[in-house]
């Protein structure tokens, strides 16, 4: 079995009897289950090789000594989604094992552990794991499909854009048409508005000239009626001259008529004295 198509064990020392003791039963059925083993001395030398490896399965005692490996490799260890098993002698803290987990701790077995229990749970870890060969293979469809989805988007936009060009060319068309109309609207609506005022001064005209021949008909009658009405006066007086002179003319004629019959009756009396003298 090539070497790139083996699964990453890693122990990481100082171990407890526990993890002896499983290494030695993994190291015996390695090649059936297909996994390679790596015995790392301190965590400085982890820190080397988990970025090489790839996915892998790291077993460990010491919290410290998996504090110093996880730490600096925090965001390659959850890139590659590589497991972490702690079997540490004491339980943690809440909040130290919490800290433990955001820096990549799978699981934390505290001893005394069934080394059978034990076993199950990292074959049950390794699983999960990918090997070199797999993960490049992985990686390579992944990227190919990202390929894909970059060529879909791409085309997506690009159908975008010309749906967008061709809403824009319709929104210009529709827009400049829009505007035609409305300058032809305002046009008519302006022509339409200037024919009311001229028709409007016309009829203003009209009233005007209507009003001034009413006015001056008016005048004209209230002329005529004045003037029948002093001729009329006039006539009147005249008339009423004529009377007084007739009836002045009258009274004089019956006053000399009279006078002159008094003035007769007297020259008859005197006459008649005269004859009667001797």
């Amino acid at each position: 079995m090539s070497e790139g198509s083996l699964k990453p064990l890693v122990f990481l020392y100082p171990l407890s009897p526990t993890l002896e003791k499983l290494r030695e039963i993994m190291s015996e059925n390695a090649e059936e289950e297909g996994i390679e083993i790596y015995d790392v001395e301190s965590p400085e030398e982890g820190v080397q090789l988990i970025p090489v490896i790839g996915q892998s399965l790291i077993m460990g005692n010491s919290p410290k000594a998996c504090a110093m490996l996880l730490q600096p490799v925090r965001r390659i260890v959850k890139k590659l989604e590589t497991k972490t098993i702690l079997v540490s002698t004491k339980s943690l803290p809440a909040k130290t094992l919490e800290k433990f987990m955001k820096i990549g701790l799978t699981e934390c077995i505290v001893e005394p552990v069934n080394p059978k229990t034990l076993l199950y749970k990292v074959r049950l870890q390794l699983r999960s794991i990918s090997t070199q060969q797999e993960s490049s293979e992985l990686a390579l469809k992944e990227s190919q499909s990202e390929d894909v989805k970059a060529d879909e988007q791409n085309n997506k936009k690009l159908e975008k854009d010309d749906t967008n060009n061709d809403d824009q060319e319709t929104n210009i068309s529709d827009k400049n048409k829009e505007e035609a109309e409305a300058e032809a609207e305002d046009l008519y609506a302006r022509k339409k508005k200037k024919k009311e005022a001229i028709v409007e001064d016309d009829q203003l005209y009209n009233v005007k000239k209507e009003n001034n021949n009413t006015e001056e008909d008016e005048g004209i009658v209230e002329n005529r009626k004045s003037d029948h009405i002093s001729g009329h006066l006039e006539g009147k007086n005249y008339e009423d001259q004529n009377i007084d002179g007739m009836s002045k003319n009258k009274s004089n004629y019956k006053e000399e008529s009279i006078s002159g019959h008094y003035q007769g009756k007297v020259s008859d009396t005197k006459k008649v004295e005269k004859e009667k003298k001797p």
